[in-house]
């Protein structure tokens, strides 16, 4: 299945007139000057969050229904279980360390709609958004309905949702395989690669074995008689044997 790696290097839309043109630098000098110019409006205050998980600044704080917009976002997460476990909100929470993550939301008569997490850091007087570490990808995500969205809502939703997003220096996300619509963030200036991931289905394992080449047939047979597989154990465990491959790479 295809993933899409969205890039943008400033939001045009988000900067001052005159200052739109950081995205057609095409020389590091041309480059380093048009930041320079740039850096009072990117240079805005971090966006931490406190003890709550409630952003403390002011730029991306309440959502549509006046919900501050990780409730909100955890709300939309509640309401929809079947979210990849990348994106739901006790995920993001364990996983984000070096920034902060946050979402924008949109609500429509009393739900959440739509939402995108996404994962704020800072290096110098710069904020962007990145993947998190343990996340393979994120997105936009609309609710969970019996009949799927129409194209026109879909970009209508995308749209509000990109509204939303801090002003930052850049953006890059890994999109979920499932969204695979991303001319709205074309539209905005945003450029995309593609890349592929593979999804097996394990209802016929048997299936699955035979449509592996022979020489990872023979490994799984060697790791057979080599390996012994046991269900149970608990969390400590888990760490132990993960705090393993750290210790073997001298990894902290």
């Amino acid at each position: 299945m295809n993933v899409n790696r969205i890039i943008h290097r400033c939001n045009e839309q988000r900067l001052p007139s005159g200052n739109r043109t950081l995205c057609q630098s095409r020389t590091k000098a041309d480059l380093c000057r048009q930041v320079l110019l740039l850096l009072p409006d990117l240079c805005v205050k971090d966006a931490t969050l406190d003890t709550t998980g409630k952003p403390n600044d002011d730029t991306n704080n309440d959502s549509d229904n006046g919900l501050p917009m990780m409730d909100a976002y955890r709300q939309f997460c509640k309401a929809n279980p079947l979210l990849p476990i990348f994106a739901q909100d006790w995920y993001l929470d364990a996983v984000c360390a070096g920034g902060e993550w946050g979402a924008a939301t949109v609500e429509e008569s009393g739900q959440i709609v739509a939402a995108l997490p996404y994962f704020l850091k800072q290096k110098g007087p710069f904020r962007y958004i990145a993947m998190p570490p343990f996340v393979k990808h994120l997105g936009p995500y609309l609710r969970q309905a019996e009949v799927p969205y129409s194209l026109t809502e879909t970009h209508r939703l995308y749209d509000a949702l990109i509204e939303q997003l801090p002003v930052v220096a850049a953006f890059e996300q890994d999109f979920s395989p499932t969204v695979t619509n991303w001319l709205p963030f074309y539209w905005k200036g945003y450029q995309q690669s593609t890349r592929y991931t593979y999804r097996l289905v394990l209802d016929d394992l048997d299936r699955i074995y035979d449509g592996i080449n022979r020489n990872m047939q023979r490994n799984i047979r060697k790791a057979q008689a080599a390996v012994v597989v046991t269900r149970g154990g608990d969390i400590n465990d888990l760490y132990r044997i993960n705090r393993m491959s750290f210790d073997r790479q001298a990894l902290q």
